[in-house]
């Protein structure tokens, strides 16, 4: 049976990661109630515990209280690191770059023509 559920999981290809998840701690503490000091509200409170005894509502009643323990929430925002406008800035410069690299070259490449030139029409002249 294990077998069968693991593999028909769905793979993290196709799952994209959750967007929102809320975390909570669980903290669980008792308390014996009612108390003694306030029976007496408790008893006008239910009319049905007129006649019982202290143990007998501890027995019969039971008080949930839910607090938060932290009310801070935690955000986290996800933007990529670039955007167009950094894209087209990059290309620029390389194409800058390389065209001014190009440049030079060229220029460098004429002035040896050049100087070959004038190297062998002062040899033959």
């Amino acid at each position: 049976m294990l077998e069968y559920f693991t593999r028909n999981l769905p793979s993290t290809d196709v799952c994209p990661l959750l967007c929102e998840e809320p975390l909570f701690e669980m903290v669980v503490s008792t308390n014996r109630w009612p108390a003694k000091a306030n029976a007496k509200y408790v008893t006008d409170k239910f009319n049905i515990f007129q006649n019982a005894t202290l143990e007998q509502m501890r027995e019969n009643l039971l008080q949930v209280s839910i607090y938060f323990q932290n009310t801070r929430v935690k955000t986290i925002y996800e933007s990529p690191m670039s955007g167009i406008s950094d894209l087209l800035a990059d290309i620029g410069g390389h194409l800058g770059l390389w065209v001014g690299l190009s440049v030079l070259a060229v220029c460098e490449l004429l002035e040896i023509a050049f100087d070959f030139m004038s190297l062998m029409y002062h040899r033959c002249h």
